[in-house]
């Protein structure tokens, strides 16, 4: 397995678990693909970059660990108000 695909499947693995997608149609579903266009995607092994973007900050998930497995799969929340910053 070269290398390429070999980040790539490792990239959507996280993805799967970060999101519950139980497949790669539901995954395709999830960053806005339609099957056969994330099946080409998948056989290049073109990781979309600005999907997973996307996905994650809507999600507030960690792409550090969806892209290199570092952390945790869910922000800290750093960037987020507390109810005690409010006041």
């Amino acid at each position: 397995m070269s290398r390429k695909k070999f980040i790539f499947s490792k990239i959507m693995v996280r993805l799967k678990k970060t999101s519950g997608a139980k497949n790669n149609t539901a995954l395709a579903s999830l960053l806005g693909f339609k099957p056969a266009a994330f099946s080409l995607r998948k056989k290049e092994n073109s990781i979309p970059y600005e999907e997973i973007i996307s996905y994650a900050d809507k999600k507030g998930k960690s792409t550090d660990w969806i892209f290199f497995g570092r952390g945790k799969p869910e922000e800290d929340g750093f960037d987020q108000i507390t109810p005690e910053e409010k006041e």
